[in-house]
């Protein structure tokens, strides 16, 4: 059984202040599509990032996410999965990396 026929990816996102790297793989030595995103407004890259994931959807079983700046993790906290504010990325807060 090849990798592309098995059940389930991981998705990669690696979210820096001037691109963002996502990647769907079935583990880190088996990478099935790449492709790096330019970081403009919230709004426009993490759209590009959510179209690059589309086609995998539904095979995708969870992902793995680096960030530049610091992202809420504690899923009980309101802001969950949302970009905090830092000096030198405050137009970015409260971006959103949850669909």
């Amino acid at each position: 059984m090849t990798t592309t026929e098995q059940a389930g990816f991981y998705g990669a996102v690696e979210a820096g202040g001037t691109n963002v790297n996502v990647a769907v793989g079935s583990g880190p030595n088996d990478i099935v599509v790449s492709a790096r995103v330019d970081t403009t407004t919230p709004e426009v890259t993490i759209a590009a990032i959510l179209k690059f994931f589309e086609p995998f959807e539904a095979m995708l079983q969870s992902f793995g996410v680096a960030s530049f700046g610091p992202i809420r993790i504690d899923r009980a906290g309101a802001d969950w999965g949302r970009l905090l504010a830092t000096p030198s990325r405050a137009g970015r807060a409260q971006a959103s990396f949850i669909r």
